[in-house]
């Protein structure tokens, strides 16, 4: 693919959009559903992607056009900032796994959420310093806190052989694409981050459809849209008829986003395939008539055809 279609700015960006969409849209799904305990797991997940389009949130929140901006600068708990840092020293310190199990029963079940939120924060931000010592420990204490959460509430089921209801996995599967996504974007060349990501993306809009006529779908098949566009990126260097099949399907599910048209050109172009490259670039122009990477596209598109003519 030519240098102008990897730009990160273009694709990062797709994938923040993506991310403050689909955290948004979760929220406006658990309010019209009336589901208060998913609702705030939602809202924690906003705040998380808020944080990490930094100084670009607003504007990105403005060109996702999702309406006014919520009040995200609230706490995610009633809890004071003093008794969160002791809560997190005290997770920091801790040594083994009876430790571990004391610390859990002594966090609020309320707090379960927030604190999770709030210490994987806390590895991403590790990880943007290279501190591969904290991410380790704190990674390692966050897994076995979420193992023994998920065991008291299996313990606590009165049939632990029950499927979930139709809610809480709903829920489950929008936080699973939320964070895969996550976790692919922030390491944009994991091939095999993408692929799953997109396998809990897809998931997720299966889950949705009982739902489709009181939630807005296609905000998060947009969503799905722009991970399918982020692994065709990944893909291209190495495997053009993959990225072609995964442009393709970011088309089906977002037929007027122009990017996803431009990508499938280029990479067409790549592989020879100049009259359908020359119908994707024509499809592109008509949706986003002034991109500049049309241009580049039109003279790479001229660069092939001359070279076979050659």
């Amino acid at each position: 693919m030519s240098e102008i279609a990897t730009l990160p700015g273009e694709d990062r960006r797709a994938r923040l959009l993506a991310a403050l969409t689909c955290a948004w849209q979760a929220i406006r799904l658990f309010e019209q559903l009336e589901h208060t305990q998913y609702l705030q797991a939602a809202e924690n997940t906003l705040r998380g992607v808020w944080q990490a389009c930094g100084d670009e949130a607003e504007s990105l929140w403005q060109a996702a056009g999702l309406g006014a901006l919520p009040d995200l600068t609230t706490s995610p708990s009633n809890l004071a900032e003093a008794d969160w840092q002791a809560l997190l020293q005290r997770f920091a310190a801790i040594q083994d796994e009876d430790a571990l199990i004391e610390f859990w029963q002594a966090v609020p079940s309320e707090l379960e959420a927030p604190f999770i939120q709030i210490v994987a924060g806390l590895i991403e931000q590790a990880q943007s310093a290279g501190d591969e010592a904290t991410v380790s420990a704190l990674q390692a204490r966050l897994e076995g806190f979420k193992a023994i959460s998920a065991q008291a509430a299996t313990a606590s089921s009165p049939d632990p052989q029950q499927h979930q209801p139709p809610m809480a996995d709903l829920q489950a599967a929008i936080e699973t694409f939320q964070n895969l996504a996550k976790q692919a974007n922030n390491d944009a060349n994991n091939l095999e981050l993408w692929q799953q990501a997109i396998q809990a993306g897809e998931a997720m809009l299966e889950k949705l459809q009982p739902f489709a006529e009181r939630v807005p779908l296609n905000e998060f098949e947009t969503a799905v849209a722009q991970t399918y566009n982020s692994l065709g990126v990944a893909q291209d260097d190495t495997d053009k008829q993959a990225a072609l099949q995964s442009y393709a399907r970011a088309m089906a599910l977002q037929p007027q986003e122009a990017m996803y048209w431009r990508n499938y050109a280029d990479t067409l172009i790549e592989l020879g395939q100049l009259a359908l490259a020359e119908q994707a670039i024509a499809q592109a122009q008509q949706l986003e008539p002034n991109a500049p990477r049309l241009a580049q596209l039109r003279a790479d598109l001229a660069q092939a055809r001359a070279a076979i003519s050659a």
